[in-house]
């Protein structure tokens, strides 16, 4: 398929203006301090208890830090879920907090839709934790169904949709089947990087797209463990996103606040990479919650949208700039738009 003949969708577009989210993960590891990704240390159920849990709190800092759009993790990779899913024993129902009857995913969305942020939900399709066997790939199937169904059909809206493909590499998913659910429950939700995407990860958790980085690939990054990208069947218009940690881990889970960026990544920007916000490209920030659920990176992250919004203004100054210089260079009779010098008549 030629690459110049593909276009965007109205949610691709929209998307486009999105440019600045914050990603927060928050769960059972916010209480297990040095645990690891795919370590397999049991983390009890038992432990999650966020007393202080507010998440009009951090989306009221992100806002103020010029967020439009928020990502939870619902379930990362230990399987524990944000919510009171049916299909698992291993969720907020099975903790003390609010005993038992808690359901963070709702208060979260809640809170997007009462500051007027977009709603995005992170599911990890691979997990280590629970009961649910991951070698068992129809059965696992059925589960990872389940429980987007609980995520999209019982929150209203959802505007995106996050997957994150670490921990399955080689694993056979019922890819067509997935994609249909999904599709059908919420036609115009936006899929981040995999089997279907609207948006693909550009391939780093630092912050920065290397150049060029065209909207129009044929191939994916989906992993940071996967030795190779992922080929899709056709090229497709697939703007990218950039994330990155606002500390050196995701969770609250180490005492590392020596390691809180005070600047945004653009400032440290190496050669030949350029900054994730902008156009054509969508950053989520990492912030982190202490385990009792309020969030502390909020002055951080203010720093971060602040330069972010100067950034964006001076680009936009020079490109004003640029534009008004371009007019005052016509002659009468000149098409607008074509440099002095342009023969109306040869096309140069």
């Amino acid at each position: 398929m030629d690459s110049m003949k593909l276009k965007p969708s109205a949610g691709q577009l929209a998307f486009l203006d999105w440019e600045f989210g914050v990603f927060f993960h928050f769960g059972i590891r916010s209480f297990f301090l040095g645990h690891k990704d795919w370590d397999n240390r049991p983390m009890p159920a038992e432990a999650f208890n966020p007393e202080k849990l507010d998440c009009e709190q951090w989306i009221r800092t992100i806002k103020d830090a010029g967020a439009t759009y928020a990502i939870l993790v619902c379930k990362h990779h230990d399987g524990f879920a944000n919510w009171p899913s049916k299909y698992t024993d291993y969720s907020v129902a099975s903790t003390p907090w609010k005993g038992g009857k808690g359901d963070v995913v709702r208060e979260y969305v809640d809170a997007c839709r009462k500051y007027g942020l977009k709603v995005g939900l992170y599911y990890s399709p691979a997990q280590w934790g629970g009961k649910i066997s991951f070698k068992e790939d129809r059965e696992y199937d059925d589960y990872f169904i389940n429980q987007i169904g609980e995520l999209l059909t019982g929150y209203g809206k959802i505007d995106y949709l996050w997957f994150d493909g670490c921990g399955s590499e080689g694993h056979q998913y019922d890819t067509d089947r997935i994609v249909k659910a999904i599709r059908g429950m919420q036609p115009e939700i936006l899929i981040f990087s995999m089997w279907d995407p609207d948006t693909r990860w550009v391939g780093n958790e630092d912050g920065y797209a290397p150049m060029p980085n065209f909207n129009t690939t044929a191939d994916v990054d989906f992993s940071m463990l996967a030795t190779e990208k992922e080929k899709l069947a056709h090229a497709k218009f697939l703007p990218s996103e950039c994330d990155f940690k606002m500390r050196s881990t995701w969770f609250d889970c180490e005492l590392n606040e020596d390691t809180i960026k005070r600047e945004c990544p653009h400032q440290h920007r190496p050669r030949q990479a350029r900054p994730a916000a902008r156009k054509g490209r969508s950053a989520p920030c990492g912030v982190r919650q202490y385990a009792q659920g309020a969030l502390r990176s909020g002055a951080a992250l203010r720093r971060c949208g602040k330069d972010r919004r100067q950034r964006v203004e001076h680009r936009h100054g020079r490109l004003q700039h640029r534009v008004r210089r371009g007019r005052k260079g016509q002659r009468a009779g000149q098409p607008r738009g074509h440099p002095r010098g342009y023969d109306r008549r040869r096309g140069h």
